[in-house]
Parts: C-alpha cells; structure tokens; sequence
C-alpha cells in the first residue's frame, strides 16, 4: 500500500498524497482551499497545512519553467 501512494499508481491520487481535482474545481486556489487541512491548535502537527507548498512543487516538476504564479503553476 505504501508504495502505491508514494509512486501515484493508484488512479485516484497524485504523487505525494495529493488528492486528484475533480471537475466542479476549476482554479487552484479552489483547490488548494479544499484540501489544505486548518487547524486551529498552532502547536499541532498538520503536515498538510503545507500542502499549498506540496501541490505547487509538483506542479513545478510536472511543468518544469512553464509552472509560474501567472499561471497557477500549469
């Protein structure tokens, strides 16, 4: 299991735990908004409070110099 969501050879996921948009999200910041995890407790573990910083990373290797903000990195 851990290596089918690491290497994104599930057909729901991407690389790196990141959810799959569906169609009704159609910018990333919808996006980013719907799955970055909030937490109220500033002293709670919530790695996926980073992961605006995860999705755009990947974006980046997928898009390479393409990927920028004027974009949304795609």
């Amino acid at each position: 299991m851990q290596g089918s969501t690491d290497h994104a050879i599930l057909y729901n996921i991407l690389p790196g735990y990141l959810k799959m948009p569906s169609g009704s999200i159609d910018t990333l910041p919808k996006y980013l908004d719907k799955y970055t995890s909030k937490s109220t407790d500033p002293q709670s573990a919530n790695w996926y409070q980073n992961y605006p910083k995860y999705a755009v990373s990947f974006l980046k290797a997928v898009w390479g110099d393409k990927a920028t903000a004027d974009n949304d990195f795609g």
